[in-house]
């Protein structure tokens, strides 16, 4: 959370938010949560998940270029096999606010875009475990352990990125977990019949925390649409919202600096004069904000 650290602290004293965030984007220099995916070599000896560019047949980019976690990054999955990769984040995580001092933030929300190509027999489960993996609870069948901000559907065929967001907030209640860390599954588990079909890739994993006793601007996923991304640095904006309100628009280098801002009413098109890179936009109205990961190139 390096980087993340300085980049909340500018989005918190200008939104007043009381949350926090880190993305990990699998390239460097913008992979500062690499350390927190492991992929099990052990018990699933034959695992196929892989962090590389993807360059199959229907996955032949990441979501933001050119790495992402993926089920072989060349290959069509194998048949009969479990594959396991494991996120193990910290149930809270110390945040300066103002006046300075540290204050504990609690797990929200954890965020991820994905595409799947897999046969309907194919399963794909994400399971939760509070005490360092000798137990786990399937988090799409457990509503009482999470909910879903949008939830992933797998067996759906997209040309296109899809989001899923899976709300955790109980998770950072006091005693709910026995252990610092919350361990997070994602399995994938193939029948006996080739297909040759990619499987699954996963890019962008945004982990959120917030903590109490500042007023939270709500988060709204669903705010805009970001096109097209990648880009050459002329974007433009889909808005949810449709009244002539005024936006503010924050765009912010890896490290937390800010590159760029604009106020306009119903804003459609951004000219960024910006260099290529990874970037993080925010759209902020008065109710509500959302956040894109762009990427530029020129």
């Amino acid at each position: 959370m390096r980087i993340t650290l300085t980049l909340l602290l500018i989005l918190m004293y200008q939104f007043g938010a009381a949350q926090g965030h880190g993305v990990e984007y699998f390239e460097s220099p913008n992979d500062t949560l690499r350390g927190l995916f492991f992929i099990d070599t052990q018990t699933y000896y034959h695992n196929s998940w892989q962090i590389g560019k993807p360059s199959k047949v229907f996955f032949t980019a990441a979501k933001s270029a050119p790495n992402a976690i993926i089920t072989d990054t060349l290959n069509p999955y194998p048949i009969n096999d479990t594959s396991v990769f494991i996120i193990k984040a910290p149930k809270t995580r110390l945040y300066m606010s103002y006046p300075v001092y540290y204050t504990p933030a609690n797990i929200s929300w954890l965020r991820f875009d994905y595409k799947s190509d897999i046969d309907t027999n194919e399963i794909v489960q994400i399971d939760v475990s509070g005490d360092s993996g000798l137990h786990w609870t399937n988090l799409i069948d457990s509503p009482k352990i999470a909910s879903w901000g949008t939830k992933p559907d797998f067996k759906i065929k997209s040309s296109s990125w899809r989001t899923a967001q899976i709300n955790t907030d109980v998770w950072g209640l006091p005693n709910f977990f026995k252990h610092d860390s919350v361990y997070i599954r994602f399995a994938f588990i193939s029948d006996n019949v080739q297909t040759n079909k990619d499987g699954l890739v996963f890019d962008n994993f945004e982990f959120n925390y917030y903590w109490e006793g500042i007023t939270e601007l709500k988060r709204n996923n669903n705010l805009i649409t970001v096109y097209p991304n990648p880009s050459n640095g002329d974007i433009y904006l889909k808005q949810a919202h449709t009244n002539s309100q005024e936006v503010n628009i924050y765009v912010y280098d890896m490290t937390g600096k800010q590159v760029y801002h604009t106020q306009h009413k119903n804003t459609h098109c951004l000219h960024l004069p910006i260099t290529a890179g990874t970037y993080l936009l925010k759209y902020a109205t008065k109710e509500a904000y959302d956040t894109e990961v762009i990427v530029i190139t020129k």
